[in-house]
């Protein structure tokens, strides 16, 4: 068996992300229509995209090649508590 070798590397989200991240997350299928704005908004607060990064929620991106293949956002769960 024949291996080629990448360069994956995780770092965090920017806002400059947001749009293959939203491509991403409607291409996998597993989010109704519905979900997929929460997550943007998410992924919004955490970056700061045009606004104050919330310090309560972190980001992690993972390229391959220099091409975002993956990402993850995490942090409380409003009315959870």
């Amino acid at each position: 068996m024949s291996r080629t070798a990448v360069a994956l590397l995780i770092r965090p989200l920017v806002a400059d992300d947001r749009a293959r991240v939203e491509s991403m997350t409607r291409d996998t299928g597993l989010f109704r229509e519905a979900e997929i704005p929460v997550a943007l908004d998410v992924f919004d607060a955490a970056t700061g995209n045009g606004r104050r990064a919330d310090p309560d929620y972190e980001t992690a991106g993972a390229t391959i090649d220099g091409t975002l293949v993956g990402w993850i956002c995490w942090g409380p769960t409003p009315c959870t508590f």
